[in-house]
């Protein structure tokens, strides 16, 4: 959104998606409830069929997310 890749009125969406995130960091730092498969499927059932839990993909998007927001949020303004 910063750089202009998605749309602004996708803004409260994407900080409402940090919070979640954070609720599925257990104490270790790892984020418990990441998508085990791609998103690309023919159809909602195939894609609600990708399993769930721990991956290196989904901690490194999750590790990405949180240093911006966390990073963003001490901007001087």
């Amino acid at each position: 959104m910063e750089i202009g890749l998605i749309s602004d009125e996708y803004t409260a969406l994407a900080e409402k998606s940090v919070k979640y995130l954070a609720y599925d960091v257990d104490k270790e730092g790892n984020v418990t409830h990441g998508s085990l498969g791609t998103c690309v499927m023919q159809d909602y059932t195939k894609y609600n069929d990708i399993g769930i839990g721990y991956s290196y993909f989904t901690q490194g998007l999750a590790m990405m997310v949180l240093v911006y927001e966390n990073s963003a949020s001490k901007k001087v303004k």
